[in-house]
């Protein structure tokens, strides 16, 4: 038997567990320090910028698929017929 042990989580409460015991927790994001689950400021930063980046995408899709349902009305749900290529001048 190990000695008792805390172990630190992102989402869920501290808790005391023994230490032999601990590469169980490890495996389910357990650590022995809360410093494990700190954010960077980089990181932080990134993530703010990733989130900014997910909303402008979701912001562009929303317009493609408003000018897809226009298009749709517009031909009665017909398929665009396909473009015809221009011939280069040899």
């Amino acid at each position: 038997m190990g000695h008792p042990q805390w172990i630190y989580h992102r989402t869920e409460e501290p808790k005391i567990i023994d230490s032999d015991d601990l590469a169980g927790y490890a495996e389910e994001g357990w650590a022995t320090t809360p410093a494990a689950f700190r954010q960077s400021k980089k990181e932080r930063e990134l993530r703010e910028r990733l989130s900014a980046l997910e909303k402008e995408a979701l912001k562009v899709m929303d317009e493609i698929n408003g000018l897809r349902s226009e298009t749709e009305k517009a031909t009665g749900g017909a398929p665009r017929p396909p473009r015809k290529r221009r011939k280069d001048p040899a």
